[in-house]
C-alpha cells in the first residue's frame, strides 16, 4: 500500500518499504557527518561504550571522574541524534567511517 508524505511544497507517493530505506540511508550519512564532529574523548567514550563498558569502568580506563564520562555520553547522543547507549554501541559497529577511525589508530593509546 503507497505510503503519502510531504515534501515541502510537493506530495509524493512512494511504497512503505523503499521510504524506509530512503529514510534509513540519509540518518545513517547524517549520523556519519556527526563522527567529523567528535571531540577525540568523545570517540574514546564510543569506543568503550561499543565494547559494553559501563560508565565506571569508561571512568577508570580512561582516570575521569563517572560524572565527566555521563556527560560525554550525553553529549554523544545529542550529536548523533539518539536516545540510549545501546544505539551508541549499535552505530559505532555499524558505521563505516567509525571503523576506519579505529583501524587507523588506536584511541585509547593516546
Amino acid at each position: 500500500m503507497p505510503l503519502f508524505f510531504a515534501i515541502h511544497p510537493t506530495i509524493v507517493m512512494l511504497p512503505l518499504s523503499l521510504l524506509l530505506i530512503i529514510d534509513f540511508s540519509l540518518i545513517i550519512d547524517g549520523l556519519n557527518q556527526h563522527l567529523l564532529t567528535m571531540t577525540k574523548r568523545e570517540l574514546q567514550v564510543i569506543e568503550l561504550v561499543a565494547d559494553g563498558n559501563t560508565n565506571k569502568e569508561i571512568a577508570q580506563k580512561l582516570h575521569l571522574s563517572t560524572y565527566t564520562v555521563k556527560s560525554h555520553v550525553h553529549n554523544i547522543l545529542e550529536k548523533l541524534s539518539l536516545s540510549t547507549r545501546v544505539q551508541i554501541a549499535k552505530h559505532a559497529h555499524l558505521s563505516d567511517a567509525y571503523k576506519s577511525a579505529i583501524n587507523n589508530t588506536s584511541l585509547l593509546n593516546d
